[in-house]
């Protein structure tokens, strides 16, 4: 026996062994590079409605003192004209709901739609009661604050900032 013949079956166990980790890691590298794109794409998804969200809240507070003038002056004419501002901004929300909903949670998504439907039908009464419209809105708010936080929660962003965090400080 010579060496020759322990390193034609060494070389190719070497070689096999080679391929297995390398065939494993580019399987590894490209599931993280789904995994970031997906995430990404989710990012991407929540900003809209959680931005429309936000914009529909701030219409509702900011057409606080229009209703109150409303009510005490009973001009039917603004009325109208707030309303169609505020159906259009809960439009609005809504369209950023559906156009964006196919990367949401089941729970989140059934979240939002039960927050827009709640808010939506709230509206004809906040225009008739003033004290309505004011309980409401901090209901609205607090459910809003719940789902943004359940977003959060479901990109990790708390335990990604606390990563970055360490990695920077060098700990």
């Amino acid at each position: 026996m010579n060496i020759s013949d322990f390193t034609g079956p060494g070389s190719l166990f070497i070689s096999i062994a080679v391929f297995i980790y390398t065939y494993k890691n580019f399987k590894r590298l490209k599931s993280f590079d789904n995994e970031n794109h997906f995430y990404k794409y989710k990012i991407e998804n929540y900003q809209p409605i959680i931005i429309n969200g936000y914009k529909m809240l701030d219409a509702y507070e900011e057409a606080k003192p229009t209703f109150e003038d409303i009510i005490e002056t009973k001009n039917q004419e603004k009325a109208e004209e707030i309303s169609d501002q505020l159906d259009e901004i809960t439009d609005q929300f809504r369209n950023a709901l559906i156009t964006h909903a196919f990367f949401l949670p089941e729970n989140i998504l059934n979240l939002l739609q039960h927050f827009y439907e709640e808010l939506y039908s709230t509206i004809e009464d906040a225009e008739l009661n003033m004290h309505v419209f004011e309980k409401n809105y901090e209901y609205f708010e607090d459910q809003l604050i719940l789902i943004l936080n359940l977003m959060r929660e479901d990109l990790g962003i708390d335990s990604i900032n606390t990563r970055l965090k360490k990695r920077l400080s060098g700990s």
